[in-house]
């Protein structure tokens, strides 16, 4: 059925769609050039440090003179995007091609080696030499990240306003298909379709035609080629589908005392990333407490709020006691240095970095951090607090919002084709 139905569907995405010949961004007139030249111009508007992430945890200031802003996501007029050639494509560290540009990747890539000796690579382990730079300088007291696999992957001009759900679902399955706990994960996630926008919508649709999430299908309808908007429970809906595992955890902070509304979210995401939210847990996530900043084999979580969706990828204690959630929000276009700098982190020796047993002293920090060597000279190194901005969501920004809801993989068996009969009402965890 799953077969069937998305290769009908994917058929359909082939057909040839009308691109404008008009740039959206300056009206150049594209008609001459070819569709790679085309795409080519947008990513030259698209080229640059975005601040978005960075305004929201800044307090309002009286603007002042000088030239127009540069556009970003948030303030773009979405109808001009209405006719922007697709690039629709999925990468993860397992394919050793160039990623495209909306994609900052994990291990492998970075240092063109591809062979498991090149696996503290990547974005993950970029923001683990930050946080533990951060560590020294006082600011942070303890940090756990996610599978160091997980790619950060941004939205494009054709999927702007609507495509959350649909990067967020990608991001996690970089993760699922270079995880080891369940290595038939990326034979489900890539056949008869690999995961990308259109073949989501496939998929979903399939599910609702076999009787999966009735209330939704006669919701929504038609999705597929659409620029409809899906959630979490929308992806839950799609990976049972497929046979892989997942959950659904609802939280609701209007019952909640002032000051630590979010708390009862904060306090699971730690307990998962440290491996206690499960029954069995993985040695190494275990005994990563004695470092102030550890890379877990943990998959991503998907945080779905109204209107909007991201990816933690693990979680910031600072010293002060305040927990703040690392996240890759697909709103957010990695800068060219950040994705530069994470591309080219290598170590010292060209294998994985071994985890110190140390506690978290300043010194011990610091011994890490020399251990993880970048590209940039010590003059033109970015500092933590210009890095971590754009990955922070601290509590005031979570309690701007009263309900979440997290998708969680546990990585457990695929489902037999009974138990997914059995879940095809969708079904939530209340944790508040």
């Amino acid at each position: 059925m799953v077969r069937s139905a998305s290769a009908a569907c994917a058929s359909r995405l082939m057909e040839t769609v009308e691109v404008s010949m008009t740039c959206a961004f300056c009206a150049v007139n594209l008609g001459p050039h070819s569709l790679a030249q085309r795409q080519a111009h947008y990513e030259t508007h698209l080229q640059e440090d975005t601040r978005i992430q960075a305004r929201a945890e800044q307090p309002r200031r009286t603007p002042k003179a000088g030239p127009p802003k540069r556009r970003t996501f948030k303030n773009l007029d979405m109808k001009q995007f209405r006719f922007v050639p697709e690039t629709d494509e999925y990468w993860d560290t397992g394919h050793h091609t160039t990623p495209p540009n909306n994609f900052t990747p994990g291990p492998s890539f970075a240092t063109q080696i591809f062979s498991p000796f090149t696996s503290n690579t990547g974005l993950i382990t970029f923001l683990r030499h930050h946080l533990l730079k951060s560590n020294a300088k006082g600011v942070t007291s303890r940090a756990v990240l996610c599978h160091e696999s997980t790619t950060h992957i941004s939205k494009q001009p054709w999927d702007v306003g609507w495509g959350c759900g649909y990067r967020n679902f990608l991001v996690a399955c970089t993760a699922l298909t270079r995880q080891s706990s369940q290595l038939q994960y990326r034979s489900m996630l890539e056949n008869p379709l690999p995961p990308s926008v259109r073949n989501l919508q496939a998929w979903i649709e399939a599910a609702w035609s076999d009787g999966f999430d009735p209330e939704a299908a006669a919701d929504l309808g038609k999705i597929a080629g659409s620029r409809r908007w899906i959630g979490t429970s929308d992806l839950w809906v799609a990976y049972t589908y497929i046979g892989i595992p997942a959950q659904l955890m609802d939280f609701d902070f209007k019952k909640q005392p002032d000051g630590s509304k979010s708390k009862p979210l904060t306090d699971w995401v730690v307990r998962y990333f440290r491996g206690e939210a499960q029954t069995s847990a993985n040695i190494n996530n275990v005994l990563h407490g004695a470092n102030p900043v550890s890379v877990t084999d943990q998959m991503p979580l998907i945080l779905q709020r109204k209107g909007h969706s991201q990816a933690i990828v693990g979680y910031e204690l600072e010293r002060d006691g305040t927990v703040n959630l690392l996240i890759f929000d697909s709103s957010y276009r990695v800068g060219a240095k950040i994705r530069k700098a994470a591309m080219e982190m290598t170590t010292a020796t060209g294998s994985p970095v071994q985890e110190e047993t140390s506690s978290s002293t300043e010194r011990n920090a610091l011994q890490q951090i020399n251990i993880l060597r970048g590209p940039l000279n010590k003059e033109k190194e970015l500092q933590p607090s210009e890095v971590l901005k754009h990955f922070r969501l601290r509590p005031k920004q979570l309690e701007k919002y009263t309900q979440y809801q997290l998708l969680v993989f546990p990585l457990s068996r695929p489902w037999t084709e009974a138990e997914k009969l059995q879940r095809k009402t969708v079904a939530s965890t209340r944790v508040c």
